[in-house]
């Protein structure tokens, strides 16, 4: 059991939760960034949002980003 202290110290000292967070943080707002931008684009084109197959790959790619 002494091994198990000294093991953890090394992991907990490279600040690994931060940068899994930054870096998770930065991917979560690429993608609702390019959600939002999907939405503005097919709008723009069409002039109406209809639910069409930009929209659900929009949504597709958006949504697994957010779940848990």
């Amino acid at each position: 059991m002494p091994l198990l202290p000294v093991v953890n110290s090394g992991v907990f000292k490279g600040q690994y939760k931060d940068k899994h967070f930054n870096a998770g943080s930065i991917l979560l707002a690429f993608g609702v960034f390019e959600s939002i931008g999907g939405r503005f684009n097919t709008y723009l084109r069409p002039g109406k949002l209809f639910p069409g197959p930009n929209l659900f790959a929009g949504a597709c790619n958006f949504l697994p980003s957010t779940s848990n």
